[in-house]
């Protein structure tokens, strides 16, 4: 164990090759042997029997090519997708050359259903666009028919086509996980979809408009049959304006269904409901309601005066110069509150025909530019019998006003807003924001461009631009009747 002391240690025998097979020859009884040969007996006859089998099929194949020909044929043949199918809803008549007419009950051919417009083919080969809520999707035969276990393995590795049943449940995880949106601008006013969507979606939506659409499909079947149910009218948004109750409800689908019976019966009994179809149409503002003209001729308001960043319709209200007496003298009580339901619905119909296009709700925003406010502005009997009957307006348009930002706000704002606030809904006081004279065109920029706000309020609008006269009906004032307007106004001249 000590160096210089090791022990050696003897060597093995060197053994050849011939050696150690005489050695297992040796080692091997003729018990040994016979079961050796035993084995390879029995794995050389699974071998030739397998061999026979494999003969027998090809040869099968290759002379008369009967039942395992097609299965072959069937095997090799690349899987072909269905075609999915929908049946209209109700009639509904082309406007362009890009749209297809519908029949009630028609069943067409979806060609691509990834936007609100599908693209689809009628029994005739006309193809063309046709709005989805239009569209109830059907089952197909074809998806019913066998398959064989190649094509069976191929198409579990393929998604499934658009618009079939795994659609119709696409992205369950967004069922009533829509909570309601922040006011301030330019966030989105879709809410905050779970987190866990984009993990279990196999697909992502085209928009979080189209995403919150989908997942809430059969809901907004419902409560469309609840809305025609208590005399309301389907158009090409109502899936829109339907969302909007459930994004106000919290996903709460019974809360959204009563609010939406109650709403219609009240829109009908208002004149609501022929007001949002003339506003879907095209017609200006002042077609909506006789009065709109008198009270924008006393009042300095501009409704759809361009586009908030969101893209949501923007309106502007100055108070300097406003008389509440004047308002009282020109209209009724009642052609007030019509007026005003006359503005919300043009601006209504405006925020869902932008939000089809854009992919993302928007909503319609408010400027009060208090500048010149004084104590004889506050009249209680304007108050009490005129503002009172518009100030829960919002009530019966949920998730539809926006940002509220009330600019230049003087001292003697928090004295005013007193004699007002307990009228407004807590969700409005909620999105208002007052500003202050140093503050406000910042705030005015960030809510809007400048290219969308006058010059007076520090935007880029020296007058009102044609398209904002045209909406609202201006365009058709003789000029200069429209000069003579709110001359007490810093916005003088400026129709």
């Amino acid at each position: 164990m000590f160096l210089g002391h090791s022990r050696r240690l003897p060597k093995p025998p060197q053994r050849s090759g011939t050696m150690i097979s005489s050695d297992l020859n040796a080692s091997l009884s003729p018990v040994s042997a016979l079961h050796l040969a035993v084995v390879m007996l029995v794995v050389w006859r699974a071998f030739a029997h397998r061999a026979t089998a494999y003969l027998k099929s090809s040869s099968a194949t290759d002379t008369d090519g009967g039942t395992d020909a097609v299965a072959s044929e069937q095997r090799n043949r690349p899987h072909q997708r269905m075609i999915p199918k929908a049946e209209a809803a109700g009639d509904l008549q082309a406007r362009d050359r890009h749209h297809l007419s519908l029949r009630k009950n028609e069943v067409l051919e979806v060609l691509d259903d990834s936007k609100l417009w599908w693209l689809v083919r009628n029994s005739q080969g006309d193809v063309g666009k046709v709005p989805y809520n239009y569209m109830r999707l059907v089952e197909d035969d074809v998806a019913k028919a066998p398959r064989t276990p190649a094509v069976a393995r191929r198409a579990a590795k393929e998604p499934p086509p658009r618009g079939s049943s795994w659609q119709r449940s696409f992205c369950s995880c967004f069922q009533k996980c829509l909570p309601a949106s922040p006011a301030s601008p330019p966030a989105s006013d879709q809410g905050q979809l779970c987190d866990a969507s984009a993990k279990s979606c196999a697909t992502p939506p085209t928009s979080e408009l189209a995403a919150a659409l989908h997942a809430n499909r059969e809901a907004l079947v419902r409560l469309r049959d609840v809305l025609e149910g208590a005399g309301g009218e389907v158009d090409a948004h109502t899936d829109i304006y339907l969302l909007r109750f459930l994004l106000a409800e919290k996903g709460d689908e019974a809360a959204a269904a009563r609010w939406l019976h109650d709403t219609t019966r009240w829109r009908l009994s208002i004149g609501a409901v022929e007001m949002r179809r003339q506003a879907l149409a095209g017609a200006a503002l002042f077609d909506l309601h006789p009065d709109v003209r008198a009270i924008l001729s006393v009042c300095q308001s501009f409704p759809a005066h361009g586009r908030a960043r969101d893209g949501g319709p923007l309106n502007i209200i100055l108070h300097d110069g406003f008389s509440p007496t004047r308002v009282m003298e020109t209209v009724s009580s009642a052609g007030f509150l019509g007026s005003m339901v006359a503005l919300m619905e043009h601006n209504m119909a405006a925020a869902d025909a932008t939000s089809a296009a854009s992919g993302s709700l928007t909503r319609m925003s408010f400027v009060f530019c208090y500048e010149g406010l004084s104590l004889s502005m506050i009249n209680m009997r304007f108050l009490t019998t005129y503002f009172v009957k518009v100030a829960g307006l919002d009530s019966r348009y949920p998730s539809l006003i926006g940002a509220v930002s009330c600019v230049n706000a003087p001292s003697i704002f928090s004295f005013a807003f007193g004699a007002v606030r307990g009228m407004l809904s807590e969700d409005i006081r909620g999105r208002m924001r007052v500003e202050k004279p140093a503050t406000s065109r910042a705030a005015l920029l960030a809510l809007a461009p400048a290219c969308h706000l006058p010059a007076a309020l520090g935007g880029d609008c020296e007058s009102m631009p044609a398209a904002v006269a045209k909406r609202t009906g201006w365009d058709r004032v003789d000029p200069a009747e429209r000069r003579e307007l709110h001359a007490d106004s810093k916005i003088r001249c400026y129709l």
